[in-house]
């Protein structure tokens, strides 16, 4: 096999370490996406929570025992600095993991009911789109309600005996 390998799909030569190094960040993708939903989940459970507390109290414990010296007021603001731009970084990702998870739940509950299909995949629109859409839901969903609660009324009216009739009405 020669060193150049020709791709028949595309019609063009790639370089065989070229692949090899795609392969490479694609499993570094995967270990670090892993990696960063694993740290999420962790400190999103009580465990987590404490070992935070704890490896704060033990930062705090070695500033009072060297009494809280330049040097360690840098060095503990430097990595104080560096875990909550890595915390808020996970809790993004973390989030947007579990929001995209719940579009999907929603498109498919919205794909086997009677709704519309056209909110599936609204969450990719613009903010006014998405507004207008809301907008849209909620008065239908007002009409709805209002006809609902007029049938129900009614009903119990005509239960009593007491709802007058188009002729009867003023």
């Amino acid at each position: 096999m020669s060193q150049l390998q020709t791709n028949n799909d595309q019609g063009r030569s790639e370089h065989p370490r070229s692949t090899s190094r795609v392969a490479i960040l694609m499993k570094l993708h995967a270990a670090s996406s892993r990696a960063i939903n694993a740290l999420a989940a962790f400190l999103a459970t009580s465990t987590g929570f404490i070992a935070t507390v704890v490896a704060l109290l033990v930062g705090i414990g070695i500033g009072l025992l060297v009494n809280f010296n330049e040097p360690f007021m840098f060095g503990f603001n430097i990595l104080l600095s560096v875990a909550a731009i890595l915390v808020s970084g996970i809790i993004l990702v973390a989030g947007a993991r579990s929001e995209a998870a719940l579009h999907v739940k929603l498109d498919y509950l919205i794909a086997a009911s009677k709704a519309s299909n056209k909110a599936v995949g609204i969450e990719h629109e613009d903010a006014e789109i998405i507004e207008e859409a809301r907008k849209t839901v909620e008065q239908q969903a007002h009409e709805e309600l209002e006809e609902v609660v007029e049938d129900e009324v009614a009903e119990q009216l005509d239960e009593r005996g007491l709802r007058m009739s188009d002729a009867d009405s003023p």
